[in-house]
């Protein structure tokens, strides 16, 4: 909707086949046309790897064990969403995800502000086009029956000058 991409399943970009963009691609596109924040990028790769492990490792078993095939990602998960340190350390792994969860989706729906914000801007951008053309139609319209009126007038004054 962002790119104005009306039918974006059937597209070579967006569809179902191995021509689509990878996850990673469309975040860095979200970025670069400024709908996604930067910062934002390493939450939704955070729970995209995370997902990825829970449906394609049959080790992932638990969080604790996700998080163990993810380098580097239990520090980031629980620096960003801390727990309270008297719950077991599957528990807090669990409720950092939960939040981290909470969080790309607070963000996946800000995007639909934005995609709000581009269309009420399409649409202002729509509506002052069709009202600069009415107006440049009716004042050609004013202009032309003027012009015919000072004709009119004007033939009017040479006629009367000739009958005196």
């Amino acid at each position: 909707m962002l790119l104005g991409i009306k039918k974006a399943v059937e597209t070579l970009s967006f569809g179902n086949k191995s021509s689509a963009l990878s996850f990673n691609q469309k975040l860095n596109l979200l970025i670069d046309i400024a709908a996604l924040e930067k910062k934002d990028q390493i939450k939704f790769i955070t729970f995209m790897e995370f997902r990825n492990q829970f449906m394609h490792n049959i080790s992932a078993t638990s969080y604790e064990t996700c998080f163990s095939f993810l380098h580097g990602k239990v520090k980031f998960i629980l620096k960003h969403y801390p727990q309270p340190s008297n719950l077991t350390y599957e528990s807090q792994l669990k409720e950092a995800f939960i939040n981290l969860a909470i969080d790309v989706s607070k963000i996946a729906f800000g995007l639909m502000g934005k995609i709000k914000e581009k269309f009420k801007t399409e649409a202002q951008i729509q509506t002052n086009a069709m009202m600069t053309r009415a107006f440049t139609n009716e004042t050609t319209k004013l202009e032309e029956a003027l012009n015919k009126g000072i004709e009119s007038k004007r033939k009017s004054v040479v006629y009367e000058s000739l009958l005196w």
